[in-house]
């Protein structure tokens, strides 16, 4: 654009009834926060028809600077990163295989040892349906992946569809903070106290998460139907490369009338699908399984609620089972995380856990070495030591 990319709206004024003849536009913006401007504009305005470039490839600020040092070949790659996306095809004469190792996108681990060496952490470009009953602890594991994610670096999208929003960052930070009572006050909120982090603490937070985390709540937003919710949300993974998206959960998303749910299930998920794969985005979803479901059981892929597309669709299922038996409580199992869908590897693991009360985290087992596997985070610049240890004699005969 040779006018600059701030003057897209005299440009598009005088030259979209031209640009609306073609079927695919590549968008070559720069690598800059007037570039991101840029694409945002171009998918409001024209929409599926807008094709970014994938400027996790861009070595440099533009794509000028990109000729001048690094060749033809390095602009051909930018170009055909998002023409792949227009022809849905692979010519591997034009771009050949380069080997599994150089995939782009970011892994983002769950924060249980098992469960990411099972899944190789969880996959750019796939999806992943996290199921349990209600109160089961599914939300708090979703919760302790996005804080994981968050402390490798990674940006988080979390639409949130029916809880406060005040309470799900209030969770958020809580996981975070430890059992440190330097690191939070308790504040009464009607009958019962909850933790509120020290404003040094708060400010040190906020630093920690600064560009890594984005809450949507449907609840105030102005999106009438599911086409408008998944075409902002398009524009946010294109636009601001969030390495994860969470939705949590469908039914309150989703919004339709019961005769309609499967139908747009199927197809919602199907969108998803894509989205995570032209993106290298992983997306979570969060699903209640059916009523047929019985309390405790080991949950299959079939008991998950609403269309078979969401379970044959996704790339991985895991399932969140509370802990009923007093006998197993007592010793301090309070359930299992289970992997009940892998799409890359064979492992299929199921793994006993902790619920830490301090923290809200659900902590590995090993069995093994009697010990609960905990960790930290790197929120506060600190050396720091992990503060959930094994507790004495939790695993005694």
């Amino acid at each position: 654009v040779g006018a600059g990319a701030n003057s897209l709206n005299t440009i598009i004024t005088q030259a979209k009834d031209y640009l609306e003849q073609f079927e695919s536009l590549i968008i070559v913006s720069d690598n800059d926060e007037a570039g991101k401007s840029m694409d945002e504009y171009f998918v409001k305005e024209f929409g599926e028809k807008t094709k970014l470039i994938d400027k996790k490839l861009y070595d440099k600020k533009d794509i000028n600077e990109e000729y001048i040092i690094n060749g033809k070949e390095k602009v051909k790659e930018l170009i055909e990163s998002a023409r792949f996306k227009i022809e849905g095809r692979w010519d591997l004469d034009k771009i050949p295989y380069k080997g599994v190792a150089t995939s782009s996108g970011r892994y983002v681990p769950t924060g249980l040892p098992s469960i990411d060496y099972a899944l190789n952490d969880l996959v750019p470009g796939f999806t992943t349906l996290v199921t349990g009953r209600s109160n089961e602890g599914k939300s708090t594991f979703v919760r302790q992946i996005i804080v994981n994610a968050i402390d490798k670096n990674n940006k988080v999208y979390l639409m949130n569809g029916e809880e406060n929003k005040n309470n799900v960052v209030n969770k958020l930070y809580q996981c975070v903070i430890g059992k440190n009572p330097d690191n939070y006050d308790l504040v009464k909120v009607n009958k019962r106290y909850k933790k509120e982090p020290k404003p040094d603490v708060a400010r040190k937070l906020r630093e920690w998460h600064r560009g890594k985390l984005v809450l949507f709540n449907k609840g105030e937003s102005k999106l009438k139907n599911i086409s408008q919710l998944l075409k902002m949300l398009e524009i946010e993974i294109k636009v601001n490369g969030h390495n994860l998206v969470v939705i949590d959960n469908l039914m309150s998303i989703l919004s339709v009338q019961a005769s309609e749910k499967n139908e747009q299930q199927a197809d919602f998920m199907q969108q998803l699908h894509e989205l995570a794969e032209n993106n290298n985005t992983h997306i979570i979803l969060v699903l209640h399984p059916n009523k047929g479901y019985r309390k405790g059981s080991d949950l299959e892929m079939e008991e998950i609620s609403g269309s078979s597309d969401l379970y044959n669709k996704a790339d991985n299922i895991i399932a969140v089972t509370r802990q009923h038996d007093e006998e197993e409580k007592q010793l301090g199992i309070d359930g299992s995380i289970s992997v009940i869908k892998n799409r890359d590897f064979p492992n299929l693991p199921k793994v006993k856990i902790h619920y830490d009360l301090d923290t809200e985290l659900l902590l590995e087992i090993d069995e093994e070495a009697g010990m609960i596997i905990g960790y930290s985070f790197g929120w506060n610049n600190d050396p720091f030591e992990n503060p959930i240890e094994n507790e004495s004699g939790i695993f005694d005969e």
